[in-house]
This record gives C-alpha cells, structure tokens and sequence, in this order.
C-alpha cells in the first residue's frame, strides 16, 4: 500500500487549481489548456489567474462561483497587490456542469474502430502489447491481429513510461477524441489515475513534455486522484479509453 503524502497548504492550492483545470479540460482551445497547465506544473501561480480569467473572457467560458473565488485566492496567498486576476469583473460564472456531448472518444482511431467492427473488446484493454513489436498481440487480441499496427503507437508507450514510474499510479489509458459536428481532427487524450496525495500537477506536466518530445502538438493530459468524482469530460474519455498499463499485482511472498 501507498502512503499518501501530507500535503502542506501550497501543496492543497496546487491540487484546487489542478482541480479546476480539469474542470475546463475541453472548453478552452487545447493549446491553451496545455499551457495553463505547463504553468502550474512551473510553480508560476502568478500568472495563471490572469491566464484563466482572461481565457474566460475570451472564449465565453463560465466557470463555478467557487473557481472565480480561488482565481483570486491565489493572487492573495501570493500577496499580489489588488487580489484580483484581470478581467476579473468579467469573468463569467455559472453553476450549470457542462456536458461532453460535443465530444466522441474511441479507444482507437476512428478509421480502425470502423475497420474492427464488432471485433473491438468493449473496453479495450491494451496492456502488454508492445508497439515495437505489435504482432505478438496477447491471446485475447489475437482476432486483431489485421490491425496490430495501428491500436496503440510510441507516443503512447512515452505516456505510459512518464507516468508510471511514479508509485502509486493506479491505471494509464488513452483515447482518440473527435467531435460530434463530423470534423475530421482526431486528438489524443492521455489519462491517469492516482493515489489520493500525489501531486497529479507534476505528474501532468512531465507527461506533456514527454509526449510534446514525440511531436504531440498541445498534448492532452487528464490525471485525475482514485476516489474523487470526474468532471463530465474526463468521465465521458475514461468510458471511451484503452487501457495502457495497470500495476503488476505482487506475486505471492515467499513459501
């Protein structure tokens, strides 16, 4: 079992601002989800309220009463004069949780789910294929084997060696993302799972330098702590996710 660590109070500010952004996954443009990210994950609270609020502004996207409270909690925690983010008077604020119903996620690109049929495992459990060396697909995919090549990639296998390092990392997927309006962009969206304690906001942005090595334009990271409601854009890309990498279960001890 794995201890969780204890948080100190920068620490718990770092995780609501973790949470919030999770919160606007999907409603800002990526790139601007992946640097207010890059932000957090390099300490820079300072500007990251102005970032948020302004991007609000911007893109008409309402946040929570409480998520416009922390925008200016952090300025506060850090002594900014003033308090307040700009275009904090214009922020936007609704209570109503947004759906992801602008959004499909498959555990493969669309073209090979189209191609697999009724073929494709629901859900799609991906661990142990080597991308290497796809064709030695495990037994349970053996009626893939067409498509061996094209259900999981390295950028995936780059994702999965970020993240799984860390101890206390319950479970990596990926899914492709497109959108319901029949546009032909496909993203993908990495996920993780963590122990309640460990700072996911790191985690996130080691991953997205990793994959960001890989070509991964504004890549897309959801970690997200075990035990804690999803917000609706995570929960609808887990749903369409393949599974990467779980923990070796331990081996029996000795006889």
């Amino acid at each position: 079992m794995i201890d969780s660590p204890v948080w100190d109070e920068a620490d718990d500010l770092f995780a609501a601002v973790h949470r919030m952004l999770l919160r606007l996954a999907g409603r800002f443009p990526d790139e601007v989800v992946t640097q207010l990210r890059k932000l957090l994950g390099d300490g820079d609270l300072r500007h990251l309220p102005d970032a948020v609020s302004v991007a609000t502004v911007q893109y008409a996207v309402p946040i929570s009463a409480a998520d416009r409270e922390l925008l200016g909690r952090v300025l506060r925690a850090l002594d900014v004069p003033g308090g307040a983010p700009q275009l904090y008077d214009e922020v936007p604020v609704s209570e109503e949780t947004p759906s992801a119903d602008a959004f499909r996620f498959l555990p493969a690109r669309t073209a090979v789910v189209e191609r697999a049929g009724n073929r494709l495992p629901n859900p799609l459990d991906l661990t142990g294929v080597d991308p290497e060396d796809p064709t030695g697909l495990p037994a349970r995919l053996g009626h893939l084997a067409d498509l061996a090549y094209e259900l999981t990639d390295w950028p995936d296998t780059r994702f999965v060696v970020s993240v799984s390092r860390h101890p206390g990392v319950r479970g990596v997927w990926r899914a492709w993302r497109s959108t319901t309006d029949g546009s032909p962009v496909e993203r993908r969206v990495c996920l993780a799972e963590l122990s309640p304690g460990m700072r996911a906001w790191d985690i996130t942005y080691d991953a997205q330098r990793a994959l960001a090595e890989e070509d991964e334009e504004a890549p897309q990271v959801e970690t997200f702590w075990a035990g804690e409601p999803l917000p609706p854009y995570q929960r609808a890309a887990l749903a369409g996710a393949a599974l990467l990498w779980t923990p070796v279960p331990p081996g029996p001890g000795p006889g």
